[in-house]
């Protein structure tokens, strides 16, 4: 099931699936594509996920670090 979502502006997301078992691929301008683990979404379980992304330009991985 494709699951097309777009974060809020603190990158929040939410969705609702049934049962089964998934796998989160993330996508962003400037940043490299992530593909998680397959992971089982059982009734009555909330999925929370920290997705890290990597700036494509290194210029932008090194402003990142005196942004923590």
């Amino acid at each position: 099931q494709g699951n097309p979502q777009k974060t809020d502006k603190s990158g929040s997301y939410s969705f609702l699936v049934p049962e089964g078992t998934y796998r989160l691929i993330v996508s962003a301008s400037g940043y490299y594509d992530f593909t998680g683990q397959e992971f089982d979404v059982n009734e009555g379980r909330g999925v929370h996920e920290n997705i890290p992304l990597r700036p494509k330009s290194w210029w932008r991985s090194f402003l990142s670090i005196f942004k923590r």
